[in-house]
């Protein structure tokens, strides 16, 4: 049935499949946060593939870059797909999980507020974006009269575990993105270096010993409060890295960091 004011069909449709209805009844219960922008068509093109056995992978892609282009995340989409294969009696296959997180990802670079230095899984900066940031440390602190590796460092952040699957994966990047901009804030130089591995810059004062004990807490209670929490080890593994005396080493310590 569609609901003209909405442009939705509504979600007590009695010509809804079985599979569409028992993948909205878990989906609500367990993962979906607004009933109300949960049906796309592409959701429609999803149930026509699992209930007809036609290959799912376009229309995940479809579906993924529909949650994308609605404000879902990673995780909470990557959530909906599974049960979406539990109202059939299945667990999503690995290459359905890439496509809807390629068509995710897809979306989400294409969009004209996120940049080529953006992690989208993790809405965290790359690598290299964090080694501009860096050369920006070291030169405000040659201007001060200052060495950059007595006034600054990176806390490196180490969740991942030795094995775990591509969905875990996915969760524990989107869980670990959500939890530093929490506690840091968007703008913050801070990096995806690798899966599981991540850098955020602190000021090297008296305070760096309870900002490292701040975080490792954060993380140990975000467990049981950030969607997809329960992926990352527990404990974490936190230390310090000292920036080189140099700028022109910063690419050789931040391959060794994630090597």
């Amino acid at each position: 049935m569609f609901d003209a004011a909405s442009g939705r069909q509504s979600p007590a449709s009695p010509t809804s499949s079985p599979v569409l209805e028992l993948w909205r009844d878990r989906t609500m219960l367990t993962v979906w946060r607004h009933p109300d922008d949960w049906h796309h068509p592409a959701v429609d093109a999803l149930v026509e593939a699992l209930e007809t056995g036609i290959d799912p992978l376009a229309a995940a892609r479809r579906l993924g870059a529909s949650r994308a282009q609605g404000g879902t995340g990673i995780d909470e989409t990557i959530d909906d797909l599974s049960c979406a294969y539990e109202a059939i009696g299945a667990q999503a296959p690995i290459d359905v999980v890439r496509a809807i997180a390629c068509g995710w990802v897809t979306e989400r670079e294409a969009h004209p507020d996120h940049t080529a230095f953006i992690r989208p899984i993790a809405g965290l900066h790359s690598a290299e974006y964090l080694g501009i940031r860096l050369r920006e440390t070291y030169n405000d602190a040659a201007k001060a009269g200052l060495a950059a590796s007595s006034t600054h460092c990176l806390v490196v952040i180490d969740v991942a575990l030795d094995e775990c699957d591509t969905i875990t994966r996915f969760k524990r990047t989107s869980a670990m993105g959500t939890i530093l901009r929490s506690l840091f804030g968007d703008g913050h130089p801070m990096a995806m270096l690798s899966d599981g591995l991540f850098a955020v810059l602190v000021c090297r004062d008296a305070e760096l010993g309870a900002q490292i004990t701040t975080i490792r807490q954060h993380i140990v209670d975000a467990a049981s409060e950030v969607p997809g929490a329960s992926a990352l080890r527990q404990p974490p593994t936190l230390w310090v890295q000292q920036l080189p005396q140099s700028s022109d080493d910063l690419a050789l310590v931040l391959s060794d960091i994630y090597r």
